[in-house]
């Protein structure tokens, strides 16, 4: 989403089938049609395309018919919308507490596009939606948003199926064999199970037996079944999978450096910093423990210092761990004190914003305040959620960097030294 770039989605989709195709593997559960509205969303994030129903909508096509195009089945998730809450459905159970004119105008749009552009499958979140089911039931239990809105509103008769049925969403409120039983007659056809040493023998156990009681009908069994015979069908299921392995090639290669690499995105330039005056070339990276870390792991430097030392730069990096203050306070000390010795600094974030606001933690912002605080220009580079920028608003330089692949870390140097030579030869 970040890229500005539709048709790369559409080529990231169709590589993704081409390789999952390779390995036997003939459904994937994506892309994600959450619409990220909410900054707070520790679950969502990164994994929407973008913050508008239109984006999502549009984007999230392309990449189905990629995907889809490809022989590989397509799952949009998580309906009718994950993006608005502030809770984290695998720990508890999210409520969406919105109007329903808002879910028509934001959350929906993006599966009902999907439906219209002949998605294979959907996936169900757990989310309580009083607007649709004043009851509280999650909505992947919920008759009301399951086929109520799914199913005879938006008209999908294709296969759908639950998120997870081992979330604490859904076992801090049921018992595993009532859910599963809630969950069919909702109109789910396939029940997602991660843990699999034992849910699936209690959830096939539960459906034997509400059928034998009389609480499921068989003709509810068999419209699921006769959906997923024909998904089967319709993909070629019943095909051996490749001998062979695909291997990782140039190309593939090269379209996700170029998708990554097209997300980084300056924010702001104030102090006109960019690309970075380095006369002696001395660079301190102050970088989280979490990013990438590089080709030669155990070897104290990260993927992006490995990348920007590659053009003749001279890198100190400091690492810390954006889940301990101390840790961060620790690096803040060490960082001033090697910044006299550098011609710049680039400290990058991780996660800032989330750890104030479900942590009420401020290391990070603090430690980007007193490195701004001093005589060295410094680039703030938001590692992976752009919403970093709310804890540091005032901050000249900004750059979002969407996440730490390869193509990412390329671009992001890019931007802060010029463009290299072997970009200007793949141009």
């Amino acid at each position: 989403g970040a890229a500005g770039r539709p048709d790369l989605v559409y080529a990231v989709g169709r590589s993704v089938a081409v390789e999952m195709r390779s390995l036997g593997v003939n459904v994937n559960y994506a892309p994600v049609l959450d619409v990220n509205v909410e900054p707070a969303n520790p679950v969502i994030g990164l994994r929407s395309f973008g913050e508008t129903p239109e984006l999502v909508a549009d984007l999230g096509n392309r990449y189905i018919s990629g995907q889809q195009g490809g022989g590989v089945i397509a799952v949009a998730k998580h309906f009718p919308g994950h993006g608005r809450v502030d809770v984290d459905s695998h720990v508890a159970l999210p409520l969406l507490d919105a109007p329903l004119d808002a879910l028509q105008r934001v959350e929906l749009p993006p599966f009902q596009a999907a439906v219209a552009g002949d998605v294979a499958a959907v996936m169900v979140a757990h989310l309580s939606i009083p607007a649709v089911d004043p009851g509280g039931v999650p909505s992947s239990l919920s008759p009301a948003v399951v086929d109520g809105i799914l199913r005879d509103q938006i008209g999908f008769d294709g296969v759908v199926m639950t998120d997870d049925m081992g979330m604490s969403a859904i076992r801090d409120h049921y018992t595993l064999s009532e859910a599963t039983v809630r969950a069919v007659l909702a109109g789910n056809d396939l029940l997602l199970a991660v843990e699999t040493t034992r849910d699936p023998d209690v959830m096939r156990d539960a459906l034997l037996n509400a059928v034998a009681a009389g609480r499921i009908d068989q003709s509810r069994i068999d419209a699921s079944v006769r959906r997923l015979i024909r998904l089967k069908l319709a993909y070629d299921l019943a095909a051996p999978p490749a001998t062979t392995l695909l291997e990782n090639g140039p190309a593939h290669e090269e379209l996700a450096r170029e998708a990554g690499a097209a997300a980084v995105t300056p924010i702001r330039d104030n102090a006109g910093l960019l690309p970075l005056p380095l006369p002696s070339r001395r660079l301190l990276l102050v970088s989280p423990a979490a990013i990438n870390p590089g080709t030669a792991v155990g070897d104290g430097k990260s993927l992006l210092h490995e990348i920007i030392a590659a053009r003749g730069v001279t890198v100190e990096e400091l690492f810390y761990n954006p889940q301990d203050p101390a840790d961060v306070a620790r690096a803040q000390t060490d960082a001033l004190s090697r910044a006299t010795t550098a011609d710049a600094v680039v400290v990058v974030t991780w996660d800032a914003n989330l750890r104030y606001v479900h942590h009420g933690e401020t290391a990070q912002e603090t430690l980007v305040n007193r490195l701004l605080d001093g005589d060295r220009p410094v680039v703030v580079v938001f590692g992976r959620l752009p919403y970093d920028h709310l804890r540091v608003p005032d901050a000249p330089t900004q750059i979002a960097l969407f996440g730490d692949t390869a193509g990412q870390l390329e671009g992001l140097t890019s931007l802060l030294l010029g463009p290299s030579p072997l970009t200007n030869s793949r141009n």
